[in-house]
This record gives structure tokens, sequence and C-alpha cells, in this order.
């Protein structure tokens, strides 16, 4: 690899979160950054289509390690609520980010978990083979993911970000004719809702009163960094009314951004195919960590995990 990706790779912020925990830091043996350069540089010049210029550079993939002080842990997450572990024929990984998942184990694994999920983890996946793994966690609601071997085709869906409305004619707008309902949580669903607020579209960002954003709790200043100038409209959703309200909202809006699962949707009284087929113009963004349809639409996952199960990891000398 030539010096110039490695060098776009150290000046997104990425290199020092990358690597062994207390080793030096590692460049991915392919060109990470060449692709994410050109989706910036595509979302610059469709803001500019609106006359804003937006302001984005690859700085944002750090900005996160840097506000909530996140270093790099070698085969743990940044966050250290995803692992790497080795099974019979490879490696995969997992995320136990909330209490609930390690309760997942014993139906996954067939094992006692004990006080240290993680090495209960550890050793049941070592018994396994990759396949055999990704077999019995079909159903759970658990993040688990297979790093393919080079050579190997990616799961298809995997880590991808899936519009889920229909082609339709371009139409005379301004942004700030435009409305956008943020129904996301975490990092991606909402930096794409303050990307589009700043190109001057009006966004509302919708939250649960049962389970409100994580963030707001976690890190307040990452969570402004994403949400500052959104409008906020907190919901029961366990209230009929308060679930047909959102419905109302949706069908004045253009742009609706998810980050739930379809099962969950529907659970809110919501079919984005529905809602598309009777207003072809909306548009419905859903990012998953698995796609959006069949039985891989429904897997739960996380960023680090699903990242894995695109191939996205630096490999060590050691392997």
């Amino acid at each position: 690899m030539s010096a110039a990706p490695a060098i776009r790779w150290a000046q997104s912020g990425l290199m020092s979160l990358t690597g062994p925990e207390h080793g030096a830091p590692l460049v991915p043996a392919f060109d990470a950054m060449t692709g994410i350069h050109e989706l910036m540089d595509e979302l610059r010049s469709g803001a500019m289509a609106f006359g804003v210029q937006l302001d984005i550079d690859a700085s944002v993939l750090g900005g996160r390690a840097h506000l909530m002080n996140l270093r790099r842990g070698g085969v743990q997450s940044c966050n250290r609520s995803c692992r790497l572990l080795e099974a019979r024929d490879g490696w995969v990984a997992l995320s136990l980010p909330r209490s609930s998942d390690a309760e997942m184990l014993p139906a996954w694994l067939g094992i006692e978990v004990g006080a240290d999920p993680w090495a209960a983890a550890d050793q049941g996946v070592r018994r396994c083979d990759r396949a055999e793994l990704a077999a019995m966690a079909e159903g759970l609601p658990l993040a688990f993911a297979v790093l393919p071997e080079t050579g190997e085709p990616v799961a298809p869906g995997a880590a991808a970000a899936q519009p889920c409305s229909s082609s339709t004619p371009a139409r005379a707008v301004t942004a700030h004719s435009l409305l956008a309902i943020d129904l996301s949580a975490l990092w991606a669903g909402p930096l794409c809702g303050q990307l589009l607020r700043q190109t001057g579209m009006r966004v509302i960002k919708v939250e649960s009163a049962a389970r409100p954003e994580p963030a707001r709790r976690a890190s307040p200043a990452f969570f402004d960094l994403l949400n500052a100038g959104k409008e906020s409209l907190v919901l029961d959703f366990d209230d009929k009314s308060h679930r047909a309200g959102l419905r109302r909202l949706i069908e004045a809006a253009d742009i609706v951004i998810s980050s739930a699962r379809p099962r969950a949707l529907e659970q809110l009284d919501l079919n984005p195919a529905e809602l598309i087929r009777d207003r072809p113009a909306l548009i419905w963004i859903a990012i998953t960590a698995h796609g959006w349809h069949g039985i891989a639409g429904q897997r739960v996952g996380f960023g680090d995990d699903a990242a894995v199960a695109a191939g996205l990891v630096a490999t060590g000398g050691d392997g």
C-alpha cells in the first residue's frame, strides 16, 4: 500500500483508535479512506445544490472517541462493548453493550456464564466453527458477526444503509421547504439528520419517553454534536394516540430516518412500504446493521460488529 492511504487514515484521527491497547497503532491493509472521502465530496456537492456549504470532513469519524475519551483496545472495541473472539476456523465479533445481552449466551453457546460473561463467551466460541456459531445465533437478539476470511464474499446487507423509497421524478424544492423526521438513535442516524439540518431542512428528533436517546446521558457533548438545532418531540409509544400522532407526522414528512429493525417499527404501527406506497415521494432511510429485508434485516447489530461483518479490521503482525 502506498503512503497516501496511511496518511489519510492518520488525518482522519482513526489511526490512534486502531491497534493493540498498549502497542503501536495499526493501518488497515486496504485503502479505507478513499471511499469515505468520495462520499463526503458527494454530500458537499449535494448540499451546494441547495446553496449550502456543508461543513464535514473525515474528522467526524474520530469526533465521538475524542468527546467520550475512548482509546484503542486491540481485540476490544474502543468503547469496550464489542470484542473479536477466535473460533476454531477464524474470528467472530460479539457485542454485549446491554446488561440483557449476556443473558443470551447460555441459549447461544450452551454454557454457564458466571461472573465474567466475556471469559465464558471466549471459551464457548473456541469450541465452534464460525458457521456453527452463526447458525446457533440465528433468531437470538444478539449482536454477532463473522469476520470473512480474505477472498470470502461479504454477507449480503452487512453494514448497509438502505433507502426504502421508490424512485420519483426530481422536483423543484428548497431545503427549507423539506421536513425530516429522525427516529434514529446512537450515531449514524442522528449524524444523517444533522447533515440534513445543516442544509437548512427542518428536522424533528422523535424519542421514546420510556427509552430516550442513550447518548443524552452517556455523553451530552456528543449528543449535542449530533442533535443540536433539531426540534425535539418525546412520545409515549405505549399510548395509541401518541403512535397515531407519530404516523400523522410521518405522513407530512419528506424524509424519515430510522435505525430500528422492521419488527420494531411494526410495534409502532408503522409499515414503511405501505407509507411509501401511499406517498411515493417519501424517502425512508433505514440504517440497520445487516440490511432491511428478510432474516438478515431482523438481526440485532451495532457499529463495531457490523463493521467486522464487512471485513473492516486491521491485522497486526501477530495475526
